[in-house]
């Protein structure tokens, strides 16, 4: 037998031994791991942190709104109470300033003085699930509970992505969205979301793939599409209106006369 393919025979053993290995650690210790797992939030400290960083507390809201102040951000839910603004720089003088400000119940963030370091932020938000509005930009969302009572999202020409974390983020009660002008919001978490509503419009496009929606009523805008449990429905037509409804079997059951 040629050197070479001993080699690959002995590569090819140890690595069915590593397999083994991981499946025997997960069925003794009861845990379901991903080896390739993403974490958002772990990958942002490791790729932009530095060791000039500002940290801003921000004022309490209901609806906001950030403008294309980066290419991207992190957004983290159920981090804490308050609502903390973290971007890094590459040196003390050139940490990136912050300029905001409100509009009744709506915080407005306008501009960022200076580029982040890897042209990203983080925005740790509390549970209460605020309006959330993006322009012009890619946003990654990651929840750090178990559940969520409301998420709504706004956007145009922008990006939603919901990551998991390794979390026990399990449950949604309702989604709402606003999704126009080649937007996009997609999830491959398998949670369970209660409600889900809203419109896709103009280019632009919901994946919820993975999710179980147990009821939901979006409306498909002009070239435009959904993905909802696995199933796709698209709306090649400018000139037409379609409504996706799906109705909670439960709820339904227990109606009288049912």
């Amino acid at each position: 037998m040629k050197l070479s393919n001993i080699i690959l025979t002995a590569f090819s053993v140890l690595f069915i031994v590593y397999l083994f290995g991981v499946c025997a650690e997960i069925r003794l210790r009861g845990e379901k791991k991903n080896m390739f797992s993403y974490n958002p939030v772990q990958r942002f400290e490791e790729k932009c942190s530095s060791n000039y960083k500002t940290k801003i507390p921000l004022p309490s809201f209901k609806v906001l709104k950030i403008n294309k102040i980066s290419q991207s951000g992190l957004v983290v839910l159920g981090e804490n109470r308050n609502t903390m603004f973290t971007v890094f720089g590459d040196s003390e003088k050139k940490i990136p300033n912050l300029e905001y400000h409100k509009s009744g119940d709506t915080l407005i963030i306008d501009k960022m003085n200076g580029t982040a370091r890897c042209k990203e932020f983080k925005l740790e938000l509390g549970e209460s699930g605020p309006e959330l509005i993006i322009d012009s930009m890619s946003v990654t969302l990651a929840c750090k509970t178990e559940s969520l009572n409301r998420l709504s999202l706004k956007g145009s020409n922008a990006s939603f992505i919901f990551s998991d974390i390794d979390t026990n983020f399990k449950f949604m009660d309702s989604l709402d969205v606003d999704l126009k002008n080649n937007s996009s919001f997609r999830s491959s978490i398998q949670i369970s979301v209660k409600h889900v509503a809203g419109k896709v419009s103009k280019h632009s496009e919901m994946d919820f793939w993975s999710a179980k929606v147990k009821s939901a009523e979006v409306e498909i805008g002009e070239h435009s599409r959904i993905i909802i449990e696995g199933k796709r429905y698209d709306n090649p037509d400018p000139s037409a209106q379609l409504i996706y409804r799906k109705l909670n079997q439960e709820d339904s059951g227990n109606q009288p006369g049912k």
